[in-house]
């Protein structure tokens, strides 16, 4: 769908909800997490990922999984100057816990001062579903 047409769609709603959850009826229409990921995701994007910032946009969806790599400890300690809060949301199925415990270890190996939060019963986007937090 071109912008124009993103763009009056979008008049014909609310400006505090651009998805109906009648919109989202292949998904269950009362799931509040998609309903709000979507809710405030969607106009950051519109705005955000034109023609214009496509490369930023590759970078950010595919080149961020496909050429990621780790991070050597000279980087790591780049950070010891301030803390750092891992938060893990434990209903994430995306990493595994021991995935925070590594990076936790290498953190702390290169002088950071790490803490770790875990957010029981929230998905890998716990800061949509768990916004308290």
């Amino acid at each position: 769908m071109a912008r124009s047409n993103l763009a009056s769609t979008r008049n014909h709603r609310s400006s505090s909800q651009l998805v109906s959850p009648s919109s989202l009826s292949l998904l269950d229409s009362n799931n509040l997490f998609v309903l709000s990921v979507v809710n405030i995701t969607l106009p950051h994007a519109l705005a955000n990922w034109g023609p214009k910032n496509f490369d930023a946009y590759e970078t950010t969806t595919l080149k961020f999984f496909t050429e990621r790599k780790g991070y050597e400890q000279d980087d790591l300690a780049k950070l010891a100057a301030i803390p750092v809060t891992l938060v893990y949301c434990l209903a994430d199925v995306a990493y595994p816990p021991d995935y925070m415990d590594v990076f936790a270890s290498q953190l702390s190996e290169a002088g950071v001062n790490v803490h770790i939060h875990s957010v029981p019963n929230a998905p890998h986007f716990g800061c949509a579903t768990h916004p308290q937090l």
